[in-house]
């Protein structure tokens, strides 16, 4: 993993005013609303549900107060201008890489509690985190067939299953943990 500045915190994009304006705004069929919990090995469940009749404020402060983690699919329709700024910042990294071109580009929103944890599991399309408030740890795996068997791997490419990957809780001694600071 590397790990780059950028100014989405500069525009005012972190703002409780612009992200609860924003779930009040998201299409419902855009919007996932999670729980995960988790038990002594650190196998995980995972609880879905929808926002009811809270406004973009009472869900905002929901996310806050809780373990959720909700997901904003589709943000480039949804909210073109962070979309916008987050390419500028996207365009400045990628031309640190020669030879890297992203093939599609399509951006999610994460809002998560301050005590959520996303489960193990597998992105199979290159991922960018552009962080914007809060701490968080991110802890990257080794990409080797202990980790993440080929079978598995197979089956998320293939979209035959979902993201999560069968976790040990010995995995932790083997990963490499990120600590990212808004911005």
């Amino acid at each position: 993993p590397r790990v780059f500045a950028h100014g989405l915190n500069d525009k005012g994009f972190a703002t409780d005013e612009a992200l609860a304006a924003l779930l009040d705004r998201c299409p419902a069929d855009l919007l996932d609303i999670n729980l995960y919990d988790y038990d002594d090995e650190g196998q995980v469940s995972l609880k879905t549900g929808v926002r009811g009749r809270l406004d973009g404020a009472g869900l905002l402060e929901a996310i806050q107060a809780g373990r959720l983690w909700v997901n904003m699919r589709d943000i480039q329709s949804v909210w073109p201008e962070l979309w916008a700024a987050a390419s500028e910042d996207f365009h400045r990294i990628e031309a640190q890489f020669p030879g890297l071109k992203a093939i599609k580009r399509a951006g999610q929103l994460i809002l998560s509690s301050p005590k959520a944890r996303v489960p193990y599991h597998f992105d199979a399309a290159g991922v960018v985190l552009f962080h914007m408030r809060g701490r968080k740890r991110v802890f990257v795996y080794p990409g080797d067939e202990q980790h993440l068997p080929e079978k598995h791997m197979e089956l998320v490419v293939a979209k035959q299953t979902t993201e999560e990957v069968p976790y040990r809780l010995g995995f932790e001694a083997d990963a490499q943990t990120v600590d990212l600071e808004p911005g």
